[in-house]
């Protein structure tokens, strides 16, 4: 049978992956890009060890050369007081390489420091549409529409990637409303401020607070998809590809 609601939740905190089902059989998995894993302790052997990924993405080493560092400005302040009223829709765009992914991140992982009860999700436009093609696929979208709107912040890179996935933006499109009424804050990042959406979705875009990131010359390349594990009984933190076992 489907997964119910719950089993979703569960494997997504567990893995951020999850199977996909129909008829008792599993169909393929996705990642549900939560960035965290399960992992067991290799010292005490604890098995609550949460390893967060991407957490050299930090606001304290992003490159900003927007003008009066505005840019900064406001991902500081969404992370900091997301229930701001200036905090509640923005659109940080630029050409590839201006460092949206990062930004993007260093406030998911900011946010999730700074208020460790709230449900934050961080993913990518692309995840969001095999997400919801994946619940329309096993007739499934009411549990996927409830799991979304039951972040408390909702943070997509690249969105404008859903140009042409109408249905997709019809979802996003409830989503924005709902996070609009229940004062949810929204981050989303494209390579351009007017991406060309549906007219419904691109009027909720156009009331979206904008911030262009300039494209700046950086000294290296990205660095590796790592992580710091950290385990609550013990104490020890360590790299994610140390000699951690998944479960």
């Amino acid at each position: 049978m489907p997964m119910t609601e719950q089993e979703y939740m569960d494997e997504e905190r567990k893995y951020g992956i999850v199977a996909v089902v129909k008829n008792d059989k599993v169909l393929y998995y996705e990642n549900r890009g939560t960035s965290e894993m399960l992992l067991t302790c290799p010292m005490c052997e604890c098995e609550d060890v949460y390893c967060v990924e991407y957490s050299h993405f930090r606001l304290d080493t992003f490159n900003d050369a927007s003008e009066g560092g505005v840019v900064l400005q406001q991902a500081k302040r969404i992370a900091e007081n997301p229930l701001d009223k200036e905090s509640d829709f923005t659109l940080f765009y630029g050409a590839k390489g201006s460092g949206k992914t990062h930004l993007l991140h260093a406030i998911w992982s900011e946010m999730r420091r700074l208020h460790p009860k709230w449900r934050v999700q961080c993913i990518t436009a692309e995840s969001f549409v095999d997400e919801f093609e994946a619940a329309a696929y096993i007739e499934e979208l009411d549990a996927f529409h409830k799991r979304y709107n039951a972040y408390d912040a909702l943070l997509i890179d690249d969105v404008d990637k859903l140009v042409g996935k109408e249905a997709a933006q019809t979802a996003l499109f409830r989503m924005i409303d709902f996070k609009f009424i229940a004062e949810k804050p929204l981050v989303f990042t494209a390579s351009t401020d007017t991406p060309a959406f549906c007219p419904r979705l691109q009027m909720r875009i156009n009331v979206a607070r904008k911030y262009e990131l300039p494209l700046v010359t950086v000294d290296g390349s990205m660095p590796a998809k790592d992580g710091i594990c950290h385990c609550p009984a013990c104490g020890h933190s360590y790299p994610l590809f140390s000699s951690t076992k998944t479960k």
